[in-house]
């Protein structure tokens, strides 16, 4: 059986979005302690898809504008890097 994969984008208000965003967090603050929001990590060759970086939402803004990437070491740690437009790149790392 093959799969169909459709993409399209629905333009909607900017209100709408803040609405949805407001009932995810008071969701996440209810059900985990802590009202959070996700950042997409693109990674490496080796990284597995669908990684996200938790941030606060007050943080959330100025963290989204560059694109994250994860880069996975063996030794369990990792680093994660932002690329600004025009700018150096931006490196966080655990050990």
């Amino acid at each position: 059986m093959s799969k169909i994969n459709f993409n399209f984008n629905i333009p909607y208000p900017t209100f709408i979005e803040s609405i949805v965003v407001w009932f995810v967090l008071r969701y996440r603050k209810k059900h985990y302690g802590v009202a959070f929001r996700r950042i997409n990590l693109s990674g490496g060759k080796n990284a597995a898809k669908n990684r996200y970086a938790i941030v606060d939402p007050e943080d959330y803004e100025r963290i989204a504008e560059h694109n994250w990437q994860l880069y996975e070491k063996e030794s369990k740690g990792f680093t994660l890097c932002g690329w600004p437009a025009g700018k150096l790149s931006l490196c966080i790392e655990r050990l």
